[in-house]
Formats: structure tokens, sequence, C-alpha cells
């Protein structure tokens, strides 16, 4: 029988070679092509911005804010979130402040179209009903009871019978 001691091939650790990285400033939100929001970021060398603005999704952190992490260079960017680090605030405030007024402008606007979107459901489910309410605005009482029964039936999926 053979012990690892005695084969030192089998005891020498190899290590993998540690990835770069790289800091980058949240800059702002927009919505990519799948309408999902993602984080407008710069590359940060030497405490300047580097390069254009590029977006990362599945990224969290603050407007304003440098961070760090592993990624892997290549034709498709692609960063490792579990080595993300903060390092600092950025540190022009003027630039900082904008962008975090940007950023809230984009968030009080997607709030403005989730809202808009709501009442707008409310407004055609409601739109889709007048003629209902206008029939039963019109009838008598028998005739209110019997389209408040039809409507709950209908609603909850019960038979009631007759020819329907």
């Amino acid at each position: 029988m053979t012990t690892i001691t005695e084969r030192p091939e089998l005891v020498a650790e190899t290590k993998p070679e540690p990835r770069p990285r790289i800091e980058i400033v949240l800059v702002g939100k927009t919505l990519s092509v799948q309408k999902k929001v993602v984080f407008a970021v710069r590359k940060v060398e030497g405490g300047k911005l580097v390069g254009d603005e590029f977006y990362l999704s599945g990224f969290s952190g603050g407007i304003g804010c440098v961070y760090s992490f592993e990624y892997e260079p290549g034709e498709t960017f692609r960063y490792y979130a579990s080595t993300q680090r903060f390092v600092g605030q950025w540190k022009d405030d003027s630039d900082r402040a904008v962008w975090q007024a940007q950023a809230r402008a984009f968030d009080i606007e997607q709030a403005a179209i989730r809202e808009r979107k709501k009442a707008e459901g409310v407004n055609d489910m409601l739109d889709a009903l007048e003629p209902l309410r206008r029939r039963y605005q019109k009838t008598n009482a028998t005739g209110k009871l019997a389209i408040e029964v039809l409507l709950l039936s209908y609603l909850r999926r019960v038979e009631i019978g007759g020819d329907r």
C-alpha cells in the first residue's frame, strides 16, 4: 500500500491564479433591452474615471460609491459578485450629487409608471363593467338580484341552473 507521503506529487497544492480586480463607480440606473433595471458604471483607475459607461445587472450598491471585485477579462465582461468590496464614495461631491439626483429621478419615474399601469388596469376593468352597471340601474329589484347572483356565481365559478 502506497501512502500519500511516499508520493509527493499527490501532496503538492496547486493554487489557482488570482483573478484580476477592477474598481468601478456606480453612476446611474437605466432599463435594459429586457426592461430590467441595470446599473450604469464607469471604471476607476488611479482615482479617475476611465473609458465609457457600461452596464451591470444583478449588482447591488449605492449610486456614487466605488466598489472593487474580481472579474474575468474577455469579450464579455464577467464579474464575481461574491468578491464585491466597498472601497468608498466617489471623491468628487458634485459628480456624486448629480448621479444620485438622476438615480432618484429614475426611481420616481419608474414608480410613477408602475402606479399608472395599476390605475389603467383598474380603469379598464371598470370601463368593461359599465354596460352591466347601466343595465343594473335600469332594472327592478328582482332583476338587480338576478344580476348580482349571476355575477357572483360567475366570479366564484359556481354553476347555476339554467340554459347557460
